[in-house]
C-alpha cells in the first residue's frame, strides 16, 4: 500500500497543477470530443485556388484542370481510354477521375500500403460498373518495373501525375521514358524559376533536404523540356503553363487560417503543416519554385 503513495501523490500533485492554471478548466477543447473523427474527404496536393478558399475543392479543382487541359475532361478522345494514374494517394483523385471519366479505364499507383488499404476500403462504397474499370496497385511510380501495366494496342493512353513527381527517387527520367513508350503525359509539377537567385537555390537545398525531395528534382523550364525530350516526347507536342499565381498563395492563407482556428479550439497537430505553410509562402512571395501544369500529348511510340 506504501508503495503506491507516492504515484498517488503525483497524481494529485499534476491535477492540482493543470486546473490551477485557469480559474475555468474547461476552454474548448472539448471539441475533440464533438468533431467527426472520419473526414469526408482525403485530398491532399497543392490545390488550384483561384475560385475557392476550400481545401477540398482547390484540391479537386487542380485535377479537374488537368483534366481539361488534357483535353480528357471535353471527352476530345476516340473511343475508351487508359487512365495510368502515378502517386493517388488515399484516392480522391481515383474516385474523382471514375466519376469524370465513365469511359475510361484506370489503374491507381502508390507505394503506400496504409493509403492503399484506406482505398480498397473506400472502393467498397462505389459502384460495381466503376469498381471493374479500375484497378489498384502497390508500386513506386519511379519505377516502371513495380507498375505492372501490360502495353495495350490501339488504345489511347494518358500518364498521370497530380502532384507527386518532384518527390521521385532518383528522379523522373525512367518514369518518364516509360510514359513516353505508352502515350500522353499531364501532371502538376514544381519548376526552378529561370530568375532564382543563388542565395534562392540555397535555401531550396536546405528545403529539399529538410523534406526529403531530390533537390536535383527541381528543374527550370528549358531543363524539363529537355528531359521530356531526351524520354522520346517531340517538342510540338509540350505545353507548359505556370499556375503559381493561384496556387502558393491560397494554400498558404488556407493554412494560416486553419492553424489558428485549430489553436482556438485546443486542437494540436498543425506544427508541420505550418512549417509546410512557411515553405510555400516563401515560394509565393520571392518565386523561387513555381507551380506548373504540363501536357504532352504523344502518339504511343
Amino acid at each position: 500500500m506504501n508503495l503506491l503513495l507516492p504515484p498517488f501523490l503525483l497524481l494529485l500533485i499534476y491535477i492540482f497543477i493543470r486546473y490551477r492554471k485557469s480559474s475555468d478548466p474547461y476552454t474548448l477543447d472539448h471539441a475533440a470530443l464533438n468533431a467527426p473523427l472520419f473526414p469526408q474527404t482525403m485530398w491532399m496536393n497543392m490545390g488550384y485556388w483561384k475560385n475557392t478558399n476550400s481545401f477540398p475543392e482547390a484540391c479537386h479543382a487542380l485535377l479537374t484542370l488537368l483534366l481539361e487541359k488534357s483535353g480528357l475532361l471535353a471527352g476530345n478522345t476516340e473511343g475508351e481510354v487508359r487512365i495510368i494514374d502515378l502517386g493517388i494517394g488515399c484516392g480522391d483523385q481515383t474516385l474523382a477521375i471514375l466519376r469524370a471519366l465513365p469511359r475510361a479505364r484506370y489503374t491507381g499507383i502508390t507505394n503506400n500500403p496504409l493509403q492503399l488499404a484506406f482505398l480498397e476500403e473506400r472502393m467498397r462504397e462505389i459502384g460495381t460498373g466503376d469498381k471493374g474499370r479500375a484497378q489498384l496497385r502497390l508500386g513506386d511510380g519511379a519505377d516502371p518495373d513495380t507498375w505492372r501495366v501490360e502495353d495495350e494496342d490501339g488504345l489511347e493512353t494518358w500518364i498521370l501525375a497530380l502532384d507527386c513527381l518532384y518527390h521521385f527517387r532518383p528522379n523522373r527520367e525512367k518514369a518518364l521514358r516509360h510514359a513516353a513508350k505508352l502515350g500522353s503525359f499531364a501532371a502538376f509539377d514544381l519548376l526552378l524559376s529561370e530568375r532564382a537567385k543563388w542565395w534562392e537555390r540555397g535555401v531550396l537545398w536546405a528545403i529539399a533536404v529538410g523534406t526529403g525531395a531530390p533537390y536535383d528534382n527541381f528543374m527550370t523550364a528549358k531543363q524539363y523540356t529537355d528531359m521530356l525530350l531526351a524520354a522520346g516526347y517531340m517538342p510540338s507536342e509540350i505545353e507548359m503553363e505556370d499556375i503559381s499565381s493561384d496556387v502558393f498563395g491560397g494554400l498558404t492563407a488556407y493554412i494560416r487560417r486553419r492553424s489558428q482556428e485549430a489553436e482556438r479550439w485546443g486542437a494540436g497537430g498543425w506544427k508541420k503543416w505550418k512549417i509546410a505553410g512557411w515553405i510555400f509562402g516563401l515560394w509565393d512571395k520571392w518565386g523561387m519554385v513555381r507551380g506548373c501544369v504540363i501536357i504532352v500529348r504523344g502518339a504511343k511510340r
